[in-house]
């Protein structure tokens, strides 16, 4: 690995390279479902573009409120993760029942 000032260099990894959490893998497709950019979908979710890409990532797990928000827009296969996930952590149906 080469190094600058002493500082291994990131090496990026193209993004089927990644591996990514189940849920983080839901937030991708989402995204990508709604054909937007990063900045697009940070835009529209209120979020700043490093927590989209650190969501996408996996790099921490998503708050329940983040869930909400992607899954008030999601679709499809992704929005069914969303929700599973959100009734995994409530018991309550009302409050999946407004993103689903």
């Amino acid at each position: 690995m080469s190094t600058y000032l002493g500082m291994p260099r990131r090496v990026r990894r193209r993004p089927e390279e990644v591996v990514r959490t189940p849920m983080a893998a839901a937030l991708l497709r989402a995204r990508r479902d709604l054909e937007l950019s990063q900045p697009e979908m940070a835009e529209k979710l209120g979020f700043t573009l490093p927590k989209v890409a650190a969501l996408e990532l996996g790099r921490y797990e998503p708050t329940t409120d983040t869930l909400l928000k992607y899954g008030a827009i999601a679709r499809g296969e992704a929005k069914e993760a969303i929700v599973e996930e959100l009734r995994k952590r409530f018991a309550e149906t009302e409050l999946v029942e407004v993103v689903a």
